[in-house]
């Protein structure tokens, strides 16, 4: 089939698939000669034929690509919603009469419409999908990323234990951008071995952020003892007072937003967008804490927090001291 509409949150998955595609054209040196990249704002179904009847360049075939036009026609009504209003969104019609071409494209022409996420009240989706191969990338999850970390490492000779992969897939969730990075990493650290739990312990970054959220639970709950000795354990680790502030606030944001997110009731399939985190675990435990811990008590750490902030940064406060005052204020009944 010429006519590919790939849609989805994954833009990782979705660009591999371009790659891919690309190989259709020809020898890598002329692909840049026959990719014509057309953005959605603006675009006509005129301006569409003229580009997809564009002859090939000393190649086989001419690749169309064409960015976020279907979601200029998302329903602007609640989601899921049958009867979502289309006002203020362009006009399908010329769009629905340009479908006879769209059936009668040339063999040399390859057409892409690539696009984030759609609802499946889309009109322009329904539409195109009559003569078009329809492919969502939804972010990966449990099994189905599993299984990506074992084809991607499999593709290079690598390999890791279970146990490995499992804490991996936990740690980083479906940011394939952020897991690939890290497993050519970690293929190069273990240099031909299995990939065990210490090598990600060791390099992964979000394993050593495991340890902040340690010490965030520890403050939350009181417990003083293990939240100075975990302060100090990232401090030995090289992370200094600033940072770790830093992240406690951080966490305290992402905990008040968690409930709100908890309130309103937000699919969980949407919890990591709205939290703006793609590791399953960090959501996970971020989620984990909003339910755990009233909004007053949030509130007053923030605030106690923020007064330390200023203490230290007009030298009325030293950085380790705060720290522990701070932990001190949360440790009381």
């Amino acid at each position: 089939m010429s006519v590919h509409v790939w849609y989805g949150e994954d833009d990782f998955r979705i660009k591999e698939s371009l790659s891919d595609a690309r190989h259709q054209v020809g020898i890598p040196e002329l692909w840049d000669a026959n990719t014509i990249s057309l953005t959605g704002p603006g675009l006509t179904p005129n301006n569409l034929v003229h580009a997809c009847s564009m002859v090939p360049f000393l190649a086989e075939k001419r690749m169309t690509i064409v960015e976020g036009l279907f979601s200029l026609f998302e329903p602007t009504g609640r989601q899921g919603n049958q009867k979502a209003s289309l006002k203020g969104n362009p006009n399908v019609g010329p769009w629905k009469d340009s479908l006879p071409y769209l059936k009668l494209l040339p063999p040399t022409t390859i057409l892409i419409f690539l696009d984030g996420r759609l609802s499946l009240n889309n009109p322009l989706l329904k539409i195109v999908s009559n003569v078009a191969e329809v492919r969502e990338f939804p972010i990966l999850r449990g099994e189905n990323l599993k299984n990506w970390v074992r084809k991607k490492l499999a593709a290079t000779e690598g390999d890791m234990v279970p146990g490995a992969l499992r804490l991996i897939c936990e740690l980083i969730g479906g940011n394939l951008w952020a897991m690939q990075g890290e497993l050519d990493k970690l293929q190069l650290y273990a240099h031909g071995r299995s990939i065990e739990e210490g090598d990600i312990h060791l390099l992964v970054s979000s394993a050593r952020e495991a340890n902040v959220f340690s010490m965030v639970d520890a403050v939350l709950y009181g417990n003083g003892n293990m939240a100075i000795k975990g302060i100090h354990e990232l401090i030995e680790s090289g992370k200094n007072a600033s940072y770790i502030i830093s992240m406690l606030a951080r966490q305290l944001r992402l905990i008040l937003l968690a409930k709100e997110i908890s309130q309103k009731k937000v699919p969980e399939r949407d919890w990591g967008a709205r939290l703006g985190l793609a590791s399953s675990f960090a959501i996970k435990k971020t989620m984990d804490q909003a339910n755990r811990q009233n909004d007053k008590r949030i509130l007053s750490l923030y605030k106690e927090l923020l007064r330390l902030d200023l203490e230290i940064k007009t030298g009325q406060l030293n950085e380790t001291l705060a720290l522990e005052i701070l932990v001190s204020q949360a440790s009381r009944p």
